[in-house]
């Protein structure tokens, strides 16, 4: 059996387009044989791509450079959450600058932006749009607390958040109430608007983003965020959302907190708040899907503190 023909070193180990290929004379087998379909039509890939990032990722790697991954695809490059159900979708989002031709495709959106919104970076290689831009255009279809989901995200430090692309916050407060004011009269605007009204630093997780926007809606006074409990001037805990006048505690427990070690922990960190005198209300992803109850546990505990 002849050994396999490598490809040339431009088209080695990296998406590319077939027509590139054929135009600059490899052969319909030595392709066939050293790549897979992409998931993109046209694309071949070194191997065969499974997520909707990876989808993402090839084709931004083979673009022309005045293509960068927009919208969805900017997010999950970034890091900035999602939800599942559009998360999970094998879509990719383009952009380029206007005038310039829009991208198209069966599994393609693409936008035109005006230059003062065509603002482009680098990450895992691929260009993509500001993460401030992403969050903007994300506003059109994601829901309320969503997209305060996005924007916490965006101005949090914590390292901890699934898929993140980079150490410190993603943008600045003031870079997010400019590209507000410069999306005026586009889609989403108002969600964005209301989003900065909300917004805080210092959030560690989506659960803690969408509790928070769960109170405040259902009318409890905005919680105080990561608020840190000290026992004679010793560190006791930070606290993820707390009435702190009233010691009262929320915990938003994520899958992250099921396991022996961190159970454990937990445990040892709650009893020290209620010695202290805290009432500490944990709260899980399945109370968050169905809140009455929480508000009502709540509504005791603060009546109990008023007493």
């Amino acid at each position: 059996m002849r050994p396999k023909k490598p490809l040339p070193a431009e088209f080695d180990g990296r998406a590319f387009r077939y027509a590139d290929a054929r135009a600059a004379g490899v052969s319909r087998g030595q392709i066939r044989s050293s790549t897979t379909v992409g998931p993109h039509r046209g694309i071949r890939v070194p191997e065969r791509i499974t997520s909707p990032l990876g989808a993402d990722l090839a084709y931004a790697a083979m673009a022309p450079g005045h293509i960068a991954l927009a919208s969805v695809s900017a997010c999950r490059v970034w890091g900035i959450p999602l939800p599942l159900s559009i998360d999970s979708r094998m879509h990719t989002y383009l952009a380029v600058r206007s005038p310039r031709h829009v991208p198209s495709g069966a599994a393609i959106t693409g936008f035109k932006l005006a230059g003062h919104l065509y603002s482009v970076r680098e990450v895992d290689g691929v260009r993509a749009l500001s993460p401030c831009v992403a969050w903007a255009q994300s506003a059109a279809f994601l829901e309320p607390p969503e997209v305060l989901v996005q924007a916490d995200a965006l101005l949090t430090r914590a390292d901890n958040y699934p898929g993140r692309r980079r150490e410190g916050a993603l943008t600045t407060l003031e870079e997010m109430r400019a590209v507000t004011a410069a999306w005026m009269g586009r889609a989403g605007v108002a969600r964005l608007r209301a989003a900065l009204e909300l917004v805080r630093p210092g959030v560690e997780s989506p659960g803690e983003s969408r509790l928070r926007y769960s109170l405040m809606a259902a009318g409890f006074a905005e919680p105080t965020v990561q608020h840190r409990v000290y026992d004679r001037g010793r560190f006791v805990a930070r606290i993820d959302l707390s009435y702190p006048a009233l010691k009262i505690a929320l915990e938003y427990d994520g899958e992250h907190h099921f396991t022996v070690a961190k159970a454990m922990e937990d445990i040892e960190r709650r009893r020290e708040l209620e010695r202290l005198g805290w009432i500490v209300i944990q709260v899980t992803r399945r109370d968050m899907r169905d809140p009455s109850r929480l508000f009502a546990r709540l509504r005791v505990a603060m009546l109990a503190r008023s007493s």
